[in-house]
Formats: structure tokens, sequence, C-alpha cells
């Protein structure tokens, strides 16, 4: 029988047990199951009489959500622009997430926010066919929410998520300079033996490709 608690005081009544909490819902899109995932630490303390209670350790600030309803393009727009200076179209951003294999929003809890507003202070989405290939991109955090583990776990859970729908197990990254520190601390290290390439908009018609396989030379 679970009661709800009084203020937590030493007893030698009390046995503290530790739980970790984990409470989501799901939402569908097309044949992926993403959720949305609010973690907490909680103590389950015994009492006298066979009763029980539980009370909230550290109470949860973010809600990691894979839930569209949950997301704000305008602020997303407004967050990538101040960490990955990068300036994109809202709806151009909802076709993104939509079309993403998993992506994930940090939303604050309203006491983190002044007023009511939930806000957005994370983002991350990975992108793939499913099978054999997994890029993580577009990972963001606020700057006033940074060095709280926030990006970590981002990260992490686009990784669980893609592992629990069977997809790719290995995962790539092609991270600006301002996040290239961030993916070498969370375990990225370059690979040498791909090349980041960039199509500049022009295909090769057929005498620029037989220039090419008579020897021309190219940059690697």
């Amino acid at each position: 029988m679970a009661l709800a608690c009084p203020p937590l005081r030493p007893s030698p009544k009390i046995s503290p047990q530790w739980m970790r909490n984990w409470s989501s819902d799901s939402w569908f899109n097309g044949s992926t199951q993403t959720p949305k995932v609010r973690i907490s630490w909680r103590a389950r303390v015994n009492i006298s009489g066979g009763r029980s209670c539980v009370w909230p350790l550290f109470p949860s600030r973010y809600i990691y959500s894979s839930d569209m309803t949950d997301v704000d393009p305008v602020q997303l727009r407004e967050l990538w622009a101040k960490t990955l200076k990068v300036r994109r179209d809202p709806v151009k951003i909802l076709k993104s997430l939509e079309h993403s294999f998993v992506f994930v929003v940090v939303l604050a809890r309203e006491e983190e926010v002044e007023g009511t507003q939930t806000k957005i202070v994370g983002v991350g989405r990975l992108i793939s066919d499913g099978a054999f290939i997994a890029t993580i991109c577009d990972v963001a955090v606020d700057p006033a929410y940074q060095r709280r583990g926030i990006g970590r776990k981002i990260v992490k859970y686009l990784v669980k998520a893609t592992e629990k729908m069977d997809g790719p197990s290995g995962f790539a990254a092609f991270p600006p300079p301002l996040a290239r520190r961030f993916f070498w601390m969370i375990g990225f290290r370059y690979d040498k033996k791909f090349y980041f390439m960039v199509y500049q908009g022009k295909l090769l018609d057929n005498r620029d490709a037989n220039s090419l396989d008579s020897g021309t030379k190219v940059p690697f």
C-alpha cells in the first residue's frame, strides 16, 4: 500500500530502498516507436505495519521527448541560430524532424523558466536508412543550460532509440567546428579512411570524367 509521505525524518522503523523511475508515453511515426522519457530518482520507504511510501529525491528538471506535439519550430530556429550559427525556415524544420529516423527535444520544466511556457533547451536528430547508415546531426544545447550533461544524454537517447528499433549499430557525425570538441569529448574520433565531401552543384560531363580517368590529380 503506497501512501503520501510526511517529511522524511531518520527513524529506526524506516528502511529506504532506492529506485530509478522511468515514465514514458509513446507516439508512432510510420513503423517507428519513440518514447517520451521523464527520469527521476525516488526512495521507497517501508514503514512499520507493512505500509510504504515514496519520496522524490531529485526532481526531474528536463523531459526528453520525441513527440511532435512538443516541437516548437520557432524555438528550434532560435536555438540553432544561437548555437550552430545557422538560420532555418520553421516549415523546413518540421519537415526535417518528421523525416528523421529519430529525433529528441529537451524541455525545461516550468520552474526552470520564467512564466508557464515550456522552453526547448536542447535538440538532436538522427537520419538513417534503418539498416546500414546512421548519422547524428543538429545536436544543440542552449548556452544557459550547457555543462549539465544534456548534450551527452541527447546523443545517448538517439543511439539507444535506434538500437531498440533494430537500426544500424554504427553511428557517424559530421559536426561543424563549434561542435567538434563536444563530439570528441563523448567518444567520436576522426576516421582517415573516409572524406567528407560536399556537392558543389555541377555534375561532371563525360569529357570531365574522361580527363579524371586519364590521370588528372585529385586532392586526396
